[in-house]
């Protein structure tokens, strides 16, 4: 797994490469916007955070998994616990999250 340094300087040498500004590394928490949906990934120490979406627009995810869920609605992913999801189960969270 790539640290946050590796992260930001690979995204900023690719940006240099393809000269476009979207890969440019951020140094706040990126949002993904669909429409005026948008939801929240922050990367820490312990692993990801997840927040932003509307509630009842998670897929169920927070039912299937309510050990992840801190606060109010945030999801915090650390290794151990996206080793034990399956892609499928954030896809459907992301998904769920941004439609329209």
């Amino acid at each position: 797994m790539r640290s946050w340094r590796q992260t930001y300087r690979h995204k900023h040498e690719q940006s240099k490469i393809t000269n476009d500004p979207s890969l440019a590394p951020r140094r706040s928490p990126g949002a993904d916007k669909v429409g005026r949906r948008r939801l929240y990934v922050g990367a820490w120490q312990h692993g990801i955070s997840i927040y932003g979406w509307q509630q009842g627009r998670d897929g169920g995810f927070t039912d299937r998994h309510p050990e992840l869920l801190t606060g109010k609605a945030t999801i915090r992913l650390r290794p151990q616990d996206a080793a034990a999801i399956a892609d499928d189960e954030i896809l459907g969270l992301v998904g769920a999250a941004l439609e329209p």
